[in-house]
Parts: C-alpha cells; structure tokens; sequence
C-alpha cells in the first residue's frame, strides 16, 4: 500500500516538474520582438520576409501595424495619442516616408524611438516598393541592415528580392505569350514593373490619386488606340484599372484592349501575386 502511494507521488512529481521544464520553453518560443509599423504593407512584407527566411535562421520578430490594416495612407494624419504611439516603440519601420511626410516631422521633434527606421525610396521616384524589383530589392536592404544592427536577424538576404523578380518575369511571360505590348495603368504605382520588363507604360494618374488624366495623356490614348484598331489579330494594349477609378470615355469600349480590375493596396494575396492571377484569368476568359 505504501509502495503505490509513494509511486502515485512520484508520478505526481514528475509530471509537475516536466510542466514546470515545458511552461518556460513554450513561452522562450511564442515570446517575439515586436517590429512596428506605420504602413499596412509594410508589415505584411515584413511578415514574409520572416517567411522566406526561416529555414536560414530563427525569426525573433514579428510585425505589428500600429494603425490597423484599413487605414489610407495618403490621407492619414495622426493624433496626438497615435504620435505617442510611436515614441513608445522600441523597434520601429516607419514609412516610406514619400507617403507618410508626416513622419519627417515626427522625426525633428524627437518623437521618434532611437532604434527606427525610415524607409525612404525617394531615389526611386516611387513608394510602391511592394509592387517592382528595384523597390522591393531597395526595401530589403534597407530593412536587412537595420535589423542586423539591432542584432533580429545574424545577416542579410536577397531572398524577397529574387521573389520580385521572378514574379515580374512571370507577369511578362504572360504578356508576351498574349501578344500584348503596350499597358495602360490607373496611376504610376505599376509603371516600374512594366518599365523595367522594357514595355511602354502610360499612367492615367499620379500617385496621390488625385489628378485627373492630362489633355496631353488622352491624346497619347487616341493614338495608342487607332494604332490598334489598324493592327490585325488579338488585343495589344492591355488596361489595368483600380475600383474607384473612372475610365476615360475612348477606353470604356475601345477595340484593341484587355481590360480587368485590381488593386495596389491587396494585402491577401500579395498584390503583385493577386496581379500575375488575375491577369491569368483574364487572358484565359
């Protein structure tokens, strides 16, 4: 009797104790650095980085949006207590700061944490890093350098970098095969990516998603189109609109033209893999 009382004891002991030994390697494992953000899309590229670098290393980071998924950065003026927010970060990604200039502000009055980044694309005339392999090269240095720094990650890679690449020659294979030469895009935040691919590319609109289109661009429109109408076969010029955005009159029924919908801001699927789909369900409509 006593024998089993004593093993029951024992037992009881060595599953405390193996609970006691699990408790503190569970919380070593779910325990990650907080890496804020400014920018939605910022954090989910963030996100896959710490996806296409996890079988070289162990990612101590996480990415946290600090002003949620929803909020329109073009427009967005923080409070007083979003300010705040930012003071008390200890590791910060802000900007591009082509977006948020705001942020240079924030910077001056010291409002910003010592251990932040500001990403600034400004050599590259366009914010959109997300979307073309020089932005997306340029993000990933940028970033690999300031965690290295800050010892979240032992070294940086080209990981995200060759990702862009092989996703543009994916979307110009696909153009290539359709026989489509010439894009016309809703603003200037896809014109790197067809540019780079050697395609002319004409924006309809700038990157504030202001302007109207120019005289000057709806003439150079009529005579994309009268060039194609002339041309025998399929369509060559291919549309890409954005939701909110209206057409111009000559391109709502124009002859010559693949036309679908998409946006920029996706965050689910990546927005240049959402545009390498759709584009391929278009073409096979």
């Amino acid at each position: 009797m006593h024998t089993h009382n004593l093993l029951k004891i024992l037992n009881f002991i060595a599953r405390g104790t193996t609970l006691l030994v699990a408790i503190p390697l569970l919380s070593s494992l779910e325990a990650k650095t907080t890496l804020a953000t400014t920018h939605p899309q910022v954090t989910e590229v963030l996100d896959q980085l710490g996806q296409l670098y996890q079988n070289k290393e162990e990612i101590t980071w996480k990415a946290t949006s600090l002003f949620g998924a929803a909020i329109d950065v073009h427009n967005f003026q923080p409070t007083i207590k979003d300010l705040k927010k930012l003071k008390d970060q200890k590791y910060l990604v802000a900007g591009p700061i082509g977006d948020q200039r705001w942020l240079l502000n924030a910077k001056k009055k010291g409002l910003l944490s010592q251990k932040s980044l500001l990403l600034d694309f400004s050599e590259l005339g366009n914010d959109h890093f997300w979307l073309f392999p020089s932005g997306a090269c340029s993000f990933e240095k940028q970033v690999g350098a300031y965690l290295v720094k800050h010892k979240l990650l032992k070294e940086t890679y080209d990981d995200y970098c060759q990702w862009m690449k092989a996703k543009q020659r994916e979307i110009f294979e696909l153009l290539t095969q359709a026989n489509l030469k010439k894009v016309i895009v809703a603003h200037s935040a896809l014109v790197p990516l067809f540019e780079s691919a050697g395609l002319e590319v004409l924006t309809l609109r700038q990157n504030d998603h202001e302007h109207e289109t120019t005289p000057k661009v709806l003439k150079k429109v009529s005579r994309w189109l009268s060039e194609a109408k002339a041309q025998k076969g399929g369509p060559t010029i291919l549309v890409i609109n954005e939701e909110g955005f209206g057409l111009p009159r000559q391109l709502e029924k124009a002859t010559g033209t693949l036309t679908f919908m998409w946006s920029p801001l996706q965050l689910r699927p990546r927005p240049i893999e959402s545009l390498a789909l759709s584009l391929k369900e278009r073409l096979n409509e």
